[in-house]
């Protein structure tokens, strides 16, 4: 709607600017024709007087004498507007009413003289006289017609003073001439008709003429942009040749060169490499993908512009510098022959330079790359094989830890087929009957009774056969399987469940649930689902979630979460506690049930462990949370949390994970053990 006020605006504006021109142009025609008017009307009044003086009287030559000042008047006037618009400039609206009223003043009292002969003589004269004067005012009103056109409004005026007054004097004459004076009105009415016509069609010629104008000026300025465009029709030709050429192989951001610029240098280099081969890095930034959610895209590509200066100034001469795509790098080296290492020292300047913290506009950042090597011919023959070969080593440096440098080996290559198959068979998981749960228990930590069953996955294959959880769950994570596992993980441990016995003493049933899971908007509709199909009380279903719920990006969604599955009645356990996020400030935030520790800190109970886990439970405590610890493998350990305070244990030593589970209670004896020790 802007725009079309913007256009509506342009169009009265352009035709208030016309209206104006052509107010001009006739009022600039109106003085033209002043003159001639002027000298017809001092002609018939100088007539009229030689007429009338004739008989001896007087009032001829005074009527003459006003009428010729009123006239000189009239052309002094008519000079003065000459001398200041005889060029045919344009007026302003302020100069047409300053010279339009004194030409309309004039041209009245001219009419008004007329009046006054007319209405003080006519009915003193004979009819030879009357008939001369009638004549006389009659021609003038007819001349009116188109030497006034130029001007409406003051052209009937003037017609109307030379004839309306005639006609009713002859009404009023002693001896009337109603026949006469009634034609005379009837010219009258002539007359304004035609004024009107000739007015319309000064109107449209000057129009026209305006018209012809702006099209004269339009076809001059297009005639002018054409030449102007024929003439740089070369260069810029020649310029938009050049600018293909450089976006074909540049990247438009950071200025480096793109993959196909970067293939063809490689070509070159790899037609004429030396025995010792080239070197190719592949650099992938780490956390670039919170800088540009955090910070915004704009900033993200100022890192990415900042990131590519500092590779070319650490770039020697003999070797290129590419940005492969988005937060990715290539760089190519030859290798010398006194200098085989040239590539990996190479590889470790930029990564010492990105590593250090990197000042955009008025941030302070820490970026960090992986970087992966690989080299010709050892690695591949083509530039595409040596890049992939480079960028399957950073990807495992990526999946490894990140920060480091990686050279390429066959193994990544397996390792890759490996994961690629993994992630194909993914897809069909869950409805070929590949998949199946075991149960481990969960024990109290003083009665020995079975509390609840975690729920294990496990994957036997047709083809790649059995195939580990700590394998198969993080190429879950990254191919988003992992929602479509859990899913299936839910409602299956759900229904077994249901098998372990149905009285209030039923053990429950422990669920892992990956961040992404949680943070799905229908997640609790999905618990609810599962728990409704199998019939299951929500009592007896735990979750367990990672501390990974407790980062900042994640706080709002899960907290909205874990909100819903309480309401469902389901209980909310923190699994591998301690190992993750700094959590224990923000427990308080989170309708938490249980905190599960780590593992870790279990086989380390007789070091460090000991403390950690004395201060979470001591944490726990505090919150009203039971404390769960896993990984226990001896009765040793088990006495020494049951004693520390652990509320329930799970481990080998209490029971291995099974198809069928056990859900009898498990003799104490650590508790005793415990008593012991302590005492």
């Amino acid at each position: 709607m802007q725009a079309d006020g913007v256009q509506v605006s342009a169009a009265q504006v352009h035709a208030t600017a016309r209206d104006n021109r052509i107010a001009s142009e006739l009022l600039l025609l109106a003085y033209r024709n002043n003159r001639a008017s002027v000298l017809v009307n001092l002609a018939a009044t100088l007539g009229v007087a030689i007429a009338f003086s004739g008989q001896g009287q007087v009032w001829p030559w005074l009527w003459l004498g006003i009428v010729l000042c009123i006239s000189l008047l009239r052309l002094a006037l008519d000079l003065a507007f000459s001398r200041q618009f005889g060029g045919g400039a344009l007026l302003t609206s302020e100069q047409r009413l300053r010279w339009q009223r004194p030409y309309e003043v004039g041209l009245v009292l001219g009419a008004l003289m007329w009046v006054f002969l007319v209405w003080t003589q006519l009915d003193k004269q004979p009819a030879e006289g009357q008939f001369v004067m009638l004549i006389v005012v009659s021609a003038l009103a007819g001349g009116a017609t188109g030497v006034l056109a130029p001007l409406l409004g003051v052209g009937r005026a003037y017609i109307g003073l030379l004839l309306v007054p005639a006609c009713l004097k002859l009404y009023w004459l002693p001896h009337p001439e109603p026949v006469l004076a009634t034609l005379g009105l009837i010219f009258f009415v002539v007359m304004l008709v035609g004024h009107k016509n000739n007015h319309k069609i000064v109107v449209r010629s000057i129009a026209l003429q305006e018209e012809n104008t702006e099209l004269v000026a339009r076809l001059t300025q297009h005639n002018h942009e054409v030449e102007a465009l024929n003439a740089g029709l070369e260069k810029r030709v020649a310029e938009r040749t050049e600018a293909l050429q450089t976006m074909a192989h540049r990247d438009a951001l950071t200025g480096l060169f793109n993959r196909r610029g970067l293939q063809r240098w490689m070509d070159e280099r790899i037609l004429h490499a030396t025995p010792e081969g080239i070197a190719v890095l592949f650099l992938d930034l780490d956390r670039f993908k919170q800088i540009n959610d955090g910070l915004g895209h704009d900033l993200g590509d100022r890192v990415l512009q900042e990131v590519a200066r500092c590779f070319e100034a650490r770039m020697p001469a003999d070797a290129a510098v590419a940005r492969w795509g988005g937060d990715e790098f290539v760089v190519v080296i030859p290798l010398l022959p006194d200098d085989a290492d040239r590539g990996m020292r190479l590889a470790m300047t930029l990564r010492g330079r990105v590593m250090a913290p990197l000042q955009v506009d008025e941030e302070l950042l820490h970026v960090g790359v992986s970087i992966g090597v690989a080299r010709f011919p050892r690695d591949g023959k083509s530039p595409s094989d040596l890049i992939r070969a480079a960028d399957l080593a950073a990807t495992e440096v990526k999946r490894s830890g990140r920060g480091h440098i990686m050279a390429y080996h066959e193994l990544l290559s397996r390792v890759q087929k490996r994961r690629l198959e993994i992630s194909q068979a993914l897809r069909d998981a869950t409805v070929d009957g590949s998949l199946s749960l075991v149960y481990q228990p969960i024990v109290d930590a003083s009665s020995g009774e079975v509390a609840a069953l975690e729920a294990l996955l496990r994957w036997e294959h047709a083809v790649l056969g059995v195939i580990r959880p700590e394998e198969f769950i993080p190429i879950a994570e990254d191919s988003d399987r992992i929602v479509e596992l859990g899913e299936w993980v839910l409602k299956r441990a759900c229904t077994d469940a249901m098998a372990w016995g149905t009285g209030h003493d039923a053990p429950a049933v422990a669920v892992n649930v990956s961040i992404r899971q949680l943070l799905m908007s229908g997640f609790a509709d999905t618990v609810a689902e599962a728990l409704n199909m199998a019939g299951l009380p929500a009592v007896r279903l735990d979750i367990e979630v990672t501390e990974s719920i407790f980062g900042e990006q994640h706080t709002t969604p899960a907290l909205e979460t874990l909100v819903r599955l309480r309401k469902l009645g389901v209980r909310v356990h923190v699994d591998d506690f301690g190992t993750g996020y700094s959590s224990l400030s923000r427990l308080h935030e989170f309708p938490l049930d249980a905190l599960k520790i780590d593992r870790s800190f279990v086989q380390a109970i007789h070091g460090h462990g000991h403390a950690i886990i004395e201060g979470a439970i001591l944490i726990a405590r505090r919150f009203g949370l039971r404390v769960i610890a896993e990984g226990v493998e001896n009765f040793e350990q088990a006495a020494m949390l049951q004693s520390l305070g652990v509320d329930l244990l799970q481990g080998h030593a209490l029971g291995e994970a099974s198809v069928v589970p056990r859900t009898e209670t498990v003799d104490p004896v650590w508790a005793v053990s415990g008593a012991k020790a302590s005492a």
